[in-house]
């Protein structure tokens, strides 16, 4: 017999509010989580807003603390023994190894550096306006989702920085420099392999080079040549076989020249009792030299590696001879070198407050390659121009070192 049946178990209602399924109790949390993580970065930014504020608010009293300074006010050390301190208000002190004297002086006009040949300040009084107009154009055709060739030219005029015034010669001053920029390339891309080659054809006209000499405070000194040319190839090669490793490689040949480049070598004649005489500068000139500094070959090569977290990437570059003078001189060059740096790095992501950190060191020149990077050069000449001395400085860099890193993400 079939008989109806009643529980007697009590059905539990779902209390207002809640939620009807997993999904819902997930998108709940989800929000809950984003909200905090807003709330903790507008605190973050705030705090950094006001630190900020601050710390503007303290420089802004401590200069008006301060009162009026001049542009001399500080400690001058000359020649290794003299040294002469200027209060900012007028007066100073000249102080030698055994005795100093106090000094007054007033500053005439707009003054800058030193001209010794005229045993006075060198007068900054420049007042130059410069109108460039500097267009570009280009093409570009996508053959296939994987190739592409461009073609551009494009007119870049730049006009001499403060220090181009200051350290050129105190008699001229220095011109804007004018590029006509020809390029022309080829790209290959797909999931694996990307890979490319550009050509290019840079024609200045009173470009700013180096000219391998440095200021009184060790800055190097660049000066207008009228014709020069920067022209070459670069390759560039990428490879990535597998989720974990990537080869990323770089070159480039160029030459890089100066078409009539006049040297000026001074003189000197040196007397009997340890003092020198000035002789009359000679021009000397070139066809077809180096640009100072710029090396005909660079590489760069990158093996890198990921995995869960962990990151390992040994970095090479290799740069060929460059000359430090527009000269072309052999004894005044730097020699070819090849450094590598390895980078070992471990990211996690902490569960609270920030979103990731890492923490690792990188080895800089990990074979202890001797070799220098930079430096300075220059010549003369000693009563007659057969007797030219050439004269050189090198910025030799450290050898194997290690550096630590640790990096935040909010």
């Amino acid at each position: 017999m079939m008989q109806d049946y009643q529980s007697n178990c009590p059905v539990r209602q779902k209390p207002p509010g809640r939620f009807t399924n997993e999904p819902d109790r997930t998108g709940e949390r989800i929000r809950k989580r984003k909200k905090k993580q807003t709330q903790r970065r507008m605190v973050l930014c705030g705090a950094i807003a006001a630190l900020a504020v601050i710390i503007v608010g303290i420089i802004l009293l401590a200069k008006g603390c301060s009162g009026g300074t001049d542009a001399l006010a500080g400690t001058w050390e000359f020649d290794g023994t003299t040294t002469y301190s200027f209060d900012g208000s007028g007066s100073g002190t000249m102080e030698l190894p055994s005795i100093s004297y106090d000094f007054t002086y007033t500053i005439d006009g707009n003054n800058d550096k030193y001209d010794w040949s005229k045993n006075s300040l060198r007068p900054l009084a420049v007042d130059k306006k410069f109108d460039f107009f500097n267009p570009k154009v280009g093409l570009n055709w996508n053959i296939t989702s994987n190739h592409r060739v461009y073609a551009s030219f494009s007119v870049a005029q730049k006009e001499p920085t403060r220090n181009n015034y200051t350290d050129g010669d105190p008699d001229s001053y220095p011109k804007a420099e004018k590029l006509l920029d020809y390029e022309a390339g080829y790209t290959f891309a797909n999931q694996w392999l990307t890979a490319g080659a550009n050509f290019y054809y840079m024609d200045y006209t009173d470009q700013l080079v180096l000219t391998g000499a440095l200021n009184d405070i060790g800055e190097a000194l660049t000066e207008n040549v009228p014709d020069s040319y920067r022209m070459g190839i670069e390759i560039m090669l990428g490879i990535k076989p597998c989720k974990w490793f990537q080869w990323d490689i770089n070159a480039t040949w160029s030459k890089n020249r100066i078409q009539d480049f006049v040297e000026s070598l001074p003189g000197y004649h040196y007397n009997d009792d340890g003092s020198s005489t000035s002789l009359p500068t000679i021009q000397i000139k070139h066809k077809d030299t180096h640009i100072a500094f710029s090396p005909d070959f660079l590489l760069n090569n990158r093996f890198s590696f990921n995995y869960k977290g962990f990151e390992a990437a040994l970095q090479s570059q290799f740069v060929s001879k460059q000359y430090m003078t527009n000269a072309e001189v052999e004894e005044l060059t730097l020699d070819k070198y090849f450094v590598s740096n390895l980078n070992l790095a471990y990211s996690f992501r902490p569960k609270k407050v920030l979103k990731e950190v890492t923490i690792g060191f990188t080895v800089y020149n990990l074979f202890n390659e001797k070799y220098e990077n930079n430096g300075w050069a220059s010549s003369d000449y000693t009563d007659t121009l057969e007797n030219r001395g050439n004269y050189a400085g090198y910025a030799a860099q450290a050898g194997t070192n290690v550096m630590g890193h640790v990096s935040f993400r909010f």
